[in-house]
């Protein structure tokens, strides 16, 4: 899991390793991809802090964002960090436009006012929209470059360079271009330096796997050689008990609601943050609570309303009020950046709590025998196609499909046959079956759910019982009062 990896990153940052040393004597790369919510920024920060604390290092910051105008931003925090870096062994301005005036070349000065460097009251950098021309950007990365030059020739420097996608699920190849061409600037100079026997540059690149471009860059080749590459996946199931077991109070995981865990494993999807979030607004909303024994112990007890049981009254929690969370915000990010129909299939599809088909969603706006057309069988199963491969839908298995078929009084093989004719899939996250459901009326929701039953019963459950009807009538039936007759002749 992520956090297993802590004492992978004190080996790699050690002096007896061979990775390590050279990530810190020499002057190394390392690669953290991965989502932000599977703990790619906190073990990033474990990285700097030791790279700082036990080597020295100077921290270096670069940030891009997946947002429109926002393409020059690594080049703006990476000077701004640059110059609080040499702030702590030269006397500078305050003012940071005036410090960069003051410390880049001539040739470059015309470029200062471009990237917007305005303070907040607290000291950090406005993110506003700074529109830049792309024949200036290799110039700003060149300015950038003199700048962690002079940085390094003091002292070794770590930097980070973080792409935050955010709540953003577009797809801006500007932005990616231009985070890219800042990482193999920085990567160049820390290989010249190296050859002319400067101070050493660790670069630590931070990036969702999505966004390495195909054939991969010469930063990430050079990490993947020297083995630093750090995968941040999912935590399987020990760990979130674990990590909920921690966050509560309770060691050894003693006192924990089996509703409680299974609702957190199937919401949290493996991410930490997630597991974090959902505590604390189960927490907040008393939907929980953690209870002293009097012997000293704690327990978790989930709060019941009456006449229901532990699972019913955490399924009955509006997880769409956490507006304020990233479980919610990347959620509904998600389903915004779906196209139309994609996205009418998710808002339906969460309708049915078990799998459904193409012909199911097809019965909610027009059915077969209401004269839907073949193309908007075909425009929903290539829908459904797309989101399997974004991994939002998966295939159903075989168990799913008998037991939705007992749904409608469907028994036997011929069912599954039936079923058969069309694939069927299955929501994901349960995450995602919670938004989509509240982003639809209760009305739209049973009349979809009622289409889809009638659709399944004419087409799926009615075949299969009239094919058992027919097998009945072709067996040769002998009635019992005959075989009574037959008896008491051969009796007499």
């Amino acid at each position: 899991t992520t956090w297993g990896n802590l004492s992978w990153c004190d080996s790699l940052l050690s002096s007896e390793s061979s990775h390590g040393s050279a990530l810190v004597s020499e002057g190394g790369v390392l690669v953290i991809q991965g989502l932000a919510e599977y703990g790619t920024l906190e073990l990033c920060e474990y990285v700097v802090h030791l790279a700082v604390q036990k080597h020295g290092m100077a921290p270096v910051f670069s940030c891009s964002r997946a947002r429109p105008g926002q393409e020059v931003n690594p080049l703006k925090e990476l000077c701004a960090s640059c110059v609080e870096s040499l702030r702590q062994s030269e006397q500078l301005p305050t003012d940071l436009t005036e410090v960069l005036m003051q410390l880049v070349p001539e040739q470059f000065r015309d470029l200062v006012p471009l990237l917007g460097l305005d303070a907040e009251l607290d000291g950090t950098l406005k993110t506003g929209i700074v529109h830049v021309d792309e024949e200036k950007v290799p110039r700003m990365i060149e300015m950038a470059m003199v700048l962690l030059e002079r940085l390094a020739m003091s002292r070794p420097c770590v930097v980070v360079c973080n792409y935050a996608l955010g709540s953003n699920r577009m797809s801006l190849h500007s932005s990616r271009r231009a985070y890219w061409q800042v990482v193999e600037a920085i990567h160049q100079l820390r290989e010249r330096l190296r050859g002319q026997g400067g101070k050493p540059i660790a670069l630590v690149i931070v990036v969702p796997e999505s966004v390495i471009p195909e054939g991969s860059t010469e930063s990430v080749e050079f990490a993947k050689a020297n083995h630093c590459v750090l995968n941040c996946e999912k935590m399987d199931r020990t760990s979130v008990l674990e990590y909920m077991a921690c966050l509560l109070g309770l060691p050894g995981g003693q006192g924990l609601p089996d509703a409680l865990t299974e609702y957190t494993i199937a919401l949290a999807d493996g991410s930490p943050h997630y597991v974090q979030e959902i505590l604390v607004e189960l927490r907040s909303g008393n939907a929980i609570q953690v209870i002293d024994d009097p012997h000293g112990s704690k327990r978790v007890e989930v709060v019941l309303p009456e006449g229901k049981s532990e699972r019913q009254a955490l399924e009955d929690v509006e997880i769409a009020n956490w507006i304020h969370t990233s479980m919610v915000g990347q959620c509904m990010s998600l389903l915004e950046s779906l196209d139309p129909d994609e996205a009418a299939v998710v808002k339906m599809s969460a309708v049915f709590l078990g799998p459904f088909s193409v012909p199911d969603l097809a019965a909610s706006s027009s059915s077969l025998w209401g004269g839907a057309l073949r193309v908007d069988l075909l425009r929903l199963f290539k829908a459904c196609l797309q989101l399997r491969k974004k991994e939002i839908l998966e295939d159903a298995t075989v168990d799913e499909l008998d037991a939705s078929a007992h749904e409608i009084g469907s028994k036997g093989n011929a069912h599954l046959e039936s079923m058969a004719e069309f694939p069927h899939f299955k929501l994901h996250s349960l995450l995602l079956r919670k938004m989509a459901q509240s982003m639809t009326l209760e009305q739209q929701r049973l009349a979809i759910k009622r289409q889809a039953l009638v659709n399944r019963v004419i087409n799926q459950g009615l075949p299969a019982r009239m094919e058992n009807v027919r097998k009945n009538r072709a067996n040769q039936h002998i009635p019992y009062y005959y075989l009574h007759m037959e008896d008491a002749t051969l009796a007499r």
